[in-house]
């Protein structure tokens, strides 16, 4: 007795194949546009942060341009209110250093970090009593977004209702 072929064996597994190689690419495919999306997260962030270090490195060098200048004007003070004066002068000249006198003496500085974020730092200047004290005191040392926020109402939300 010959026995018949059934083709229908040999359809369910071809099926059940070509459905596992198709779940296999689509896995496949959605990992790999999690690690594409994964790595230009990771360079975004990685060059913010160089941009960050760099804005923090060029506004301690202007600090210490500036603590040089208090300094100076500190040892060639004869009082208080010459040492004032001097530093006064001195930073109303500088285009990139805004100075105010609200109670004390404040000398503000900018620092770029990107088209959208800057570092603001802001000093008290002190006198010092001698030699070994400081001859100011940090306020301020932060970062300010400068772009405008703008609210995106195209959405149509849930209420609820």
């Amino acid at each position: 007795m010959k026995k018949s072929f059934d083709g229908s064996s040999i359809g369910t597994s071809l099926i059940l194949v070509v459905f596992i190689i198709i779940c296999l690419l689509t896995f496949a495919t959605l990992s790999m546009l999690s690690a594409k999306a994964d790595n230009t997260l990771s360079l975004s962030a990685s060059e913010h942060i160089a941009a960050f270090y760099g804005a923090e490195a060029e506004a301690q060098e202007k600090l210490k341009e500036i603590d040089d200048i208090l300094l100076s004007a500190y040892q060639n003070a004869e009082n208080e209110q010459d040492y004032y004066d001097t530093i006064y002068t001195k930073f109303s000249a500088e285009s990139d250093i805004k100075i105010s006198n609200d109670n004390g003496i404040f000398i503000t500085f900018l620092t770029d970090i990107s088209e959208i974020e800057i570092m603001k730092s802001q000093i008290k200047v002190m006198f010092p009593t001698n030699m070994g004290q400081a001859l100011y005191e940090v306020q301020s040392w932060q970062l300010v977004n400068t772009s405008n926020w703008e609210n995106n109402t195209d959405f149509e939300l849930w209420s609820g209702t």
